[in-house]
């Protein structure tokens, strides 16, 4: 069980004058560990009860809200305090139990509810309104959610001149290491400073679990660097949602590499060499046909990435330049950062002709550059290391909160029967 939410977490369900504060809310100030059953046991209940309450408020007063035109203003708070008394109730036990998941789904069963008449609280961003969450975005993250490498949800809030894009999630979905089992990965989380401590996140996490949950995901992850100045707010609110967190090293590595180098240099690469000259097209249909024909199945297929994304002048091959056995793809975010998307071999020397390949990558950067280039890639293959170290002065690896949420065990999959039975005891 997680730590139990303070009072003033909980400040939508106290404004809408329903939780009392009492024995239930001097519980409210402590850890879960810390309460014997009998308190537990009251202020689950007094958050039920606060469930129910706001529930047949806003069933009597939505037709008046809504006929009077003055619907979404008035009837936002009170949905999302019964939304947020759901998710507090689902912490306390497990978001993923069978009550968690429960408890999850009427919440979600409330926000459409909500949706069908008053329009979008927590949505998915698409290139049609991610206008709407420019200021909730990074723009290397609006970047890669417009490209489709990143999925993304908005929650939108009233405010005093309409509503507004308040908070962002964005996330993906790939195979673990064994390739078996698939992973929900958190890449981005923000919200708006003036809409803080009202749930939004809360919104948007509980709809995560939702997706996990429908993709049959393994676990959710999210790394938060230490760097960060909100590092410690992130994982304390993430360990409320029973995430558990270790510190390791960002799989991506990023790096610096001095521009202005000859070009002669690059001319004595053997059997490496960039794309710079070949027409866009016939680049184009040539790295879709390498990508196919080694599995890929990813955003880089899209049919309508913008023009020019992967960047030709930094994308190299090894071999043929037609029909390479070996490629290496690279885009320029808007932060300036050069990124590469892509980078596989097929040939069965695959350590030797992937470190042949990243020198000519860094020698076509550097000819492309007069100054330095910052540089990110991932290098989750202990076989490389010692190459990286060798050829670059200065890689570095962002220390990393790793948080993960596994579905509970036997002892925490409670159901509602279950629930109840402790409740009644």
């Amino acid at each position: 069980m997680a730590e139990m939410v303070s009072s003033d977490q909980i400040g939508g369900v106290l404004e809408a004058g329903i939780l009392k504060p009492g024995k239930g809310m001097d519980a409210a100030e402590k850890k879960i560990e810390e309460l014997n059953p009998d308190e537990l046991k009251d202020y689950v209940r007094q958050l039920l009860a606060a469930y129910e309450g706001i529930s047949e408020q806003i069933m009597k007063e939505k037709e008046k809200y809504i006929s009077s035109g003055k619907g979404r203003a008035e009837l936002e708070p009170a949905y999302s305090a019964a939304m947020a008394t759901l998710y507090h109730v689902a912490m306390i036990f497990h978001p993923l139990s069978t009550y968690g998941v429960y408890l999850l789904q009427r919440a979600r069963d409330l926000r459409m509810d909500f949706e069908e008449v008053c329009g979008p609280f927590t949505l998915s961003i698409t290139e049609e309104n991610l206008n709407y969450f420019t200021s909730v975005l990074s723009p290397d993250t609006a970047e890669d959610v417009k490209a489709g490498k990143l999925n993304a949800l908005g929650a939108m809030r009233s405010g005093k001149k309409g509503v507004y894009g308040v908070g962002a999630l964005a996330y993906y979905l790939e195979k673990d290491a064994t390739g078996k089992e698939l992973i929900l990965r958190i890449k981005w989380l923000y919200v708006d400073e003036d809409y803080r401590e009202r749930e939004v996140a809360g919104s948007l996490l509980s709809e995560v679990m939702y997706l996990a949950k429908k993709y049959d995901a393994a676990a959710i992850t999210a790394d938060i660097s230490l760097s960060s100045e909100w590092s410690e707010v992130i994982c304390f609110w993430l360990d409320k949602w029973h995430f558990q967190f270790t510190t390791g090293l960002a799989p991506e590595n990023v790096f610096d590499i001095p521009g202005g180098l000859s070009p002669k240099v690059i001319e004595k690469m053997p059997q490496t060499g960039s794309y710079e000259a070949v027409k866009d097209k016939d680049f184009v249909n040539i790295y879709t046909r390498y990508l196919k024909k080694n599995g890929y199945d990813g955003y880089l297929l899209r049919n309508d990435l913008p023009e020019g994304y992967i960047d030709k002048k930094a994308s190299c091959y090894f071999g043929d330049s037609v029909s390479p056995k070996a490629m290496i793809l690279s885009h320029v975010l808007p932060s300036g950062l050069r990124r590469v998307e892509y980078m596989d071999a097929r040939e069965n020397e695959r350590r030797v002709v992937r470190q042949k390949l990243l020198y000519a990558f860094f020698y076509s950067v550097a000819y492309i550059n007069k100054k330095n280039q910052r540089v990110m890639m991932e290098v989750n293959e202990p076989d490389m290391y010692p190459f990286f170290d060798k050829a670059l002065t200065n890689p570095e690896g962002d220390l990393i909160y790793e948080g993960l949420l596994l579905p509970p065990d036997s002892s925490e999959d409670l159901t509602e029967e279950d629930v109840q039975d402790f409740l009644n005891e």
